[in-house]
């Protein structure tokens, strides 16, 4: 068929052949398919021989069984017709092949007998069927369903195809790793994430394999979801099989938890804070067993994280993520196996304490009593400079025990003048500073003292008079008067020496880590950490300062529906007193 132009479309005859059928009676569809074969092999032969330029081909055929083998994967028939299609699939593609209907095709022209005279004034045999000048939309469609009739003349071609069951129990990561071998879970996930990348490059073609490159945030959560989702199988094989919440016996532990299993198929912790603003990971922790080599890994990194922290705070930390069944036992097993720690934290001799003094117990806002302490030394050594000592101003709350830490670079009166004014500008001046008897802080006193007198206009004198800072001294030689600076003083020596050991950093590195561990100071707990899900978060010095953890997202912004008439202004601010009368009551 050509086209022309101006889109006449004419069908001319090239070319017929025909085989007289073999002495061996064959099967109707084994017919039809052998004079398939001739078609592809005739189409071969044509375009190669005229030499001209096909825009397309198309081989027609009147037998839906023919049509359905070509279209099929040859393996599923016998030697004969497997064979045949696959010649005819090695010169042709399946898509060139179409249904002609049995009426329209010129072919049965030579299979059924047909007189010269008749044959030379037959239209269909020379011009074809009258569809073909028709858009290729109109021409004939085949739909692949085969009758009764058919399936029953194709049953004898098919293949016997042996099909095995066999049950596959897939073995589980811990006897595949042996997580007890690795000292930290870093290494145990970015191994675990090499071997899954492994497993994806074998199942992918060259030239889509991940070879050389880092791993990606999504494969290392990938690789330690694969752990979690191990240990829980372990623990707790209900949460293999079942979906959403978890049937839990009455008198069982993990009743108070509501556990359910999450679309990724990991355990988690239920509880009533569902509908909250929080984090999904801290609103529905998830939940792991107490004992295990990976359980053991993951409260060591978060106790190594929180820069070696105590027992609530590790506890605090861990439970941001995890909830692990008697918590807390796991992390005192971790801190009393920790080395650094077992290094570092002596028990020094406790003498019987007094009572606290009226500044400690009184509620007062954040830094009105403040105590002070020098730290140190540490050494600095920034570009093209030797090193240097560095000391460490400790400002301390009396009420609330949030901690404020200043660099000074040398003991002197003026440069402890410059770190207490660098805290009055970001934290208010203090109306008592307790301090030991050191000589600087002695100085200073005498200094400021000396700076608020030497002032003669008497409004700046009245000003200033009402802002003066009450200096007082511990009393000589009694070091435990000082007891709750000292304590904080300790906490930041323990978190340094075992972070920083003897490392030589550079000044503003210095500064870096010391806000750093300002801020894991101020998040402590100040009161006990409760094992019931339902209970309120720990109450730390951060909540005095910003009303917040600080390492936690800051609270959305007020709606649109925020009340402004003085009345409700008026209700607002007594309920917010309230608030802090309850704040200040779980505190004191």
């Amino acid at each position: 068929m050509t086209e022309s132009m101006d889109g006449t479309k004419e069908v001319r005859f090239c070319l017929a052949k025909t085989r007289v059928a073999p002495v061996k009676r064959l099967s109707l569809p084994r017919l039809e398919l052998m004079a398939a074969l001739h078609v592809a092999r005739l189409k071969e032969y044509v375009e190669r021989e005229l030499g001209l330029p096909f825009n397309r081909s198309t081989c027609w055929s009147d037998s839906t069984i023919v049509l359905s083998w070509i279209r099929g994967d040859p393996r599923r028939w016998k030697p004969f017709v497997a064979n045949r299609v696959q010649e005819i699939l090695s010169r042709t593609e399946p898509s060139q092949w179409r249904h002609c209907p049995t009426a329209d095709n010129p072919a049965d022209k030579l299979s059924r007998g047909c007189a010269l005279d008749t044959l030379r004034e037959d239209k269909l045999w020379w011009n074809g069927p009258a569809w073909l000048k028709e858009p290729i939309e109109q021409w004939p469609r085949l739909t692949m369903a085969l009758s009764p009739e058919e399936t029953r003349l194709v049953s004898p071609e098919r293949k016997r195809v042996v099909t095995l069951c066999a049950s596959l129990q897939e073995p589980s990561l811990l006897a595949i790793i042996d997580p007890s071998r690795y000292g930290t879970m870093e290494r145990l996930v970015r191994i675990t994430a090499y071997c899954c990348r492994f497993l994806a490059n074998a199942r992918t073609h060259a030239g889509e394999r991940k070879i050389g490159a880092r791993l990606s945030l999504q494969e290392l959560q990938d690789a330690e979801k694969r752990w979690v989702r191990a240990i829980q199988a372990d623990a707790f094989p209900v949460s293999k099989t079942v979906s959403g919440p978890i049937p839990v016996r009455a008198g069982d532990p993990l009743a108070a938890l509501s556990p359910f299993v999450d679309t990724e198929g990991l355990l988690r912790v239920g509880g009533r804070l569902s509908r909250t603003a929080l984090p999904w990971c801290h609103r529905h922790p998830l939940l792991l067993p107490r004992n295990g080599p990976v359980v053991e890994l993951i409260v060591r990194r978060t106790h190594e994280s929180e820069l070696h922290a105590g027992l609530n705070q590790t506890l605090a930390a861990l439970r941001r993520r995890f909830w692990v069944v008697r918590g807390r036992q796991a992390v005192k097993r971790c801190i009393r196996a920790c080395i650094i720690c077992r290094k570092h934290d002596a028990r020094p001799f406790c003498p019987l304490m007094s009572d606290l003094p009226p500044e400690r117990v009184t509620p007062s806002f954040p830094f009105n009593r403040v105590g002070l302490d020098f730290a140190g030394p540490l050494y600095v050594k920034d570009e093209h400079r030797p090193a240097q000592k560095a000391y460490i101003c400790l400002f301390t709350c009396m009420v609330t025990r949030a901690v404020h830490l200043e660099v000074v670079f040398d003991m002197t009166t003026i440069s402890f003048l410059a770190a207490l004014r660098r805290f009055i500008a970001r934290r208010g001046r203090p109306s008592v500073i307790h301090t030991d008897n050191f000589r600087t802080f002695k100085q200073a006193d005498s200094f400021i003292r000396d700076l608020l007198r030497g002032n003669s206009a008497g409004k700046i004198r009245e000003e200033l008079a009402m802002r003066q800072i009450e200096w007082k001294y511990s009393t000589d030689r009694a070091p435990w008067c000082g007891g709750y600076w000292e304590r904080l003083v300790r906490s930041m020596k323990n978190a340094l020496r075992k972070v920083l050991g003897k490392a030589l950093l550079r000044s503003w590195e210095l500064h870096t880590v010391l806000c750093e561990l300002e801020a894991r100071i101020n998040d402590w707990p100040l009161t006990l950490l409760s094992e019931d899900p339902h209970d309120c978060a720990p109450l730390t010095p951060a909540h005095f300062l910003i009303g917040r953890e600080l390492a936690s997202l800051p609270i959305p912004a007020a709606s649109a529906s925020a009340p402004t008439n003085a009345s409700s202004l008026h209700n607002r601010w007594r309920h917010q007193q309230l608030l802090m009368k309850h704040l200040w009551n779980r505190w004191l």
